[in-house]
């Protein structure tokens, strides 16, 4: 089974602990933390936003064939680690994974 990992935020590319510190992720079956998430504050939030806009740019002059090629590339990740994902979410929600 996966751990739990910590969850940074992802801003303008780079991973980073929120301004607020963290906050835990309990099993709400045992009341055991299993991880953690971090907490973005206005600051954060003010980057995430600026950081969005920028990339949006780039985006929309991207061409329909390689947004393609993106979102399939990513779905393709998707896929690879559902069970993975299905044990963490799971876990976070204090169920069972049939």
């Amino acid at each position: 089974m996966p751990s739990y990992p910590d969850v940074q935020l992802f801003i303008d590319g780079v991973w980073k602990d929120g301004t607020g510190g963290w906050i835990p992720v309990l099993d709400p079956a045992t009341a055991e933390q299993v991880g953690r998430v971090a907490w973005a504050k206005q600051p954060d939030l003010d980057a995430a936003l600026a950081a969005a806009e920028r990339g949006f740019a780039v985006w929309r002059d991207t061409g329909v064939f390689d947004r393609y090629k993106i979102i399939r590339k990513a779905a393709d990740i998707l896929r690879s680690r559902a069970d993975d994902i299905a044990w963490l979410i799971t876990r976070e929600n204090g169920k069972p994974l049939a």
